[in-house]
């Protein structure tokens, strides 16, 4: 069976392939800390990458693409609540489009065309969702020669809403979903259309590899079809986050990033000091969470090559500290890197 990281290169290699061929314009990928996204702490989506673009109206023509690194850090209040798995994982790739508003048409086709001859997903699988208010989205789903199902109404009009965090900026979206072996519907991404006061002004497409993945797939969690999971086992809830603070950890560090009282190293700080306590709850011991990261920093080419050994140190005096009973845990461990 081919490695999930694989997988997820040849899904990438294959939408700018297509990208190129279509005419559109590459956009480069920036740091998950780069600060470009005044709205966020981390960039927590593709379109935080063409926002200076936005506002300077230079992304109408033609067409731009990017493959950006993206980290969304909601899952971390559930990290040890048993009742709640998020569906998403904190960190993921996107496959992220702009394009003029009369391209709505042109767009969807687009995507689809990748889903279907790309991800390898019969048109029979796709499920569009739309508020049927939308007009326009609707005539862009009427409009569609294949065979594909269409939902509207079925969930809040929130569901159809998509908010910038740019003054005036405001989104409708339908949403493309993928059915699983046991029926259930599971969103992959959406195409969107953004207004600027009330007046369309760009198509915005978002995609997320792994969860492309797993849902062509039928796997039931994105982190499951992740490049970790080549390299760990992950079955239960508990290991799946696990493995999404693993994850997040290695990818801010290789970022340069410490584990601080500030905005942005208190959240890196809260993922790296829950490896203990979530690997202890999967019965992983430490020093197999230690292989782990070594080998997740090589595969997802992380360079560093002093991380691991640096984030194997951290965490085994993190809980010898936290046995301790220590009141000055961070205080002690602030030089770690």
């Amino acid at each position: 069976m081919k490695k999930f990281k694989d997988i997820g290169n040849a899904l990438t290699d294959a939408f700018v392939t297509d990208c190129r061929a279509a005419g559109f314009i590459s956009t480069p990928r920036v740091s998950l800390t780069s600060g470009i996204d005044a709205s966020t702490l981390f960039v927590g989506s593709s379109i935080s990458v063409f926002k200076q673009d936005i506002f300077a109206s230079s992304c109408l023509f033609p067409a731009k693409f990017v493959v950006q690194p993206c980290l969304r850090t909601r899952n971390l209040k559930y990290l040890f609540d048993e009742n709640v798995l998020p569906q998403w994982g904190s960190y993921f790739v996107a496959l992220g489009l702009i394009a003029p508003p009369d391209q709505g048409a042109s767009m969807h086709r687009f995507i689809k065309d990748f889903l279907v001859h790309r991800a390898f997903i019969s048109p029979e699988r796709l499920v569009f969702r739309v508020n049927a208010e939308d007009a326009d989205l609707v005539a862009i789903l009427a409009n569609d020669e294949m065979d594909t199902a269409v939902e509207k109404n079925q969930f809040p009009e929130t569901y159809y809403r998509h908010v910038y965090g740019m003054p005036c900026f405001l989104g409708r979206n339908y949403n493309f979903g993928i059915r699983q072996t046991n029926g259930e519907v599971l969103d992959v991404g959406n195409l969107v259309v953004v207004e600027h006061n009330g007046v369309p002004a760009f198509i915005d497409i978002g995609l997320g590899v792994s969860t492309l993945i797993s849902r062509a797939m039928n796997i039931s969690h994105p982190l499951k079809s992740s490049v970790i999971a080549d390299i760990m086992t992950i079955e239960s809830t508990v290991s799946i986050k696990l493995a999404d603070a693993l994850t997040v950890s290695c990818h801010l560090l290789s970022e340069g990033l410490k584990p601080s009282s500030n905005s942005r190293g208190k959240i890196l700080r809260a993922y790296l000091q829950a490896i203990p306590a979530l690997a202890d709850a999967s019965g992983v011991p430490l020093s197999r969470v230690s292989e782990i990261i070594g080998r997740y920093f090589v595969l997802a080419k992380l360079g560093r090559s002093d991380l691991p050994e640096r984030m194997k140190k951290y965490l085994f005096r993190y809980e010898d500290l936290k046995l301790s009973g220590s009141k000055t845990i961070n205080e002690q461990l602030q030089n770690f890197f």
